[in-house]
């Protein structure tokens, strides 16, 4: 059976979502601590997806996400929650730069984490990738929460 993409049938609350969102985060820092960093990392990228779906609903100030916008494409989700035009025009490049790498890890290195072994996914890569996705000043994940 098809999924219903109706723009009009609503799905998980922004609330669950905002709470969702928090939970990813706190269970990829407790992954990260238990060498666990594949599996953190995927965490991460669910946790900044989630995040972006909270920003679709306050944007176009719904209760819920639109089944529609059930989707997993990190880029997509920017566009869809207003926010692409303010990350182009953000002045800091490091920002920008670390949007861009963690995109990169969501669309092209997802799968492997799902399906290659943990031992190709070092501390150092998981420190970096977290490094991006939380700093105060440059991090993608911090941003779009304060937007």
């Amino acid at each position: 059976m098809a999924k219903d993409r109706s723009y009009a049938k609503l799905g998980t609350s922004a609330v669950e979502l905002a709470i969702a969102s928090q939970e990813r985060m706190t269970e990829a820092e407790l992954l990260m601590r238990e060498g666990r960093y594949a599996s953190a990392i995927a965490m991460g990228i669910y946790s900044l997806e989630i995040l972006l779906k909270v920003k679709i609903c306050r944007v176009l100030d719904l209760i819920a996400l639109p089944t529609a916008f059930e989707i997993h494409n990190i880029d997509e989700l920017l566009i869809l929650s207003g926010l692409s035009s303010a990350l182009i025009n953000e002045n800091n490049s490091i920002l920008r730069s670390n949007w861009n790498e963690i995109k990169l890890v969501s669309i092209k290195e997802l799968n492997d984490l799902r399906y290659t072994p943990s031992l190709h996914w070092d501390k150092s890569k998981a420190e970096d990738f977290f490094l991006k996705l939380n700093h105060p000043q440059d991090g993608v994940f911090v941003w779009i929460s304060n937007r």
